[in-house]
């Protein structure tokens, strides 16, 4: 387990406290991850106000970055990003997301 995380109502916890921004000035909705915790995969909602690439990118509380997800050319209106997390050791994680110029952070857990 990452810094003692696997236990999931630790998880549940610190993922409650980080508040969400979810609207800047390009429109740009990432919801949090669902299921969440989970063990093989989860799901994350965004939202785009225009077209663009998004780039997914999991770093875990050691600062250890995974190979990012490029999606190219989304298209405006709600998508739904996957996450392949079978391979992940159990712990905490952020998930970065980037479209345009603008960055979103949100918190996963692995169990």
């Amino acid at each position: 387990a990452v810094s003692g995380y696997s236990n999931a109502g630790n998880c549940i916890q610190l993922i409650n406290k980080i508040p969400e921004n979810n609207f800047t000035a390009f429109n740009f909705f990432v919801s949090s991850a669902y299921p969440n915790p989970f063990s093989k995969k989860a799901s994350l909602d965004i939202v785009l106000e225009e077209t663009s690439d998004v780039v997914l990118e999991i770093v875990n509380v050691m600062g250890q970055k995974f190979p990012p997800l490029v999606y190219k050319n989304v298209r405006p209106g709600k998508s739904t990003l996957a996450i392949e997390g079978s391979s992940l050791p159990n712990g905490l994680y952020f998930v970065v997301i980037r479209a345009g110029e603008e960055t979103k952070t949100r918190m996963m857990c692995v169990e």
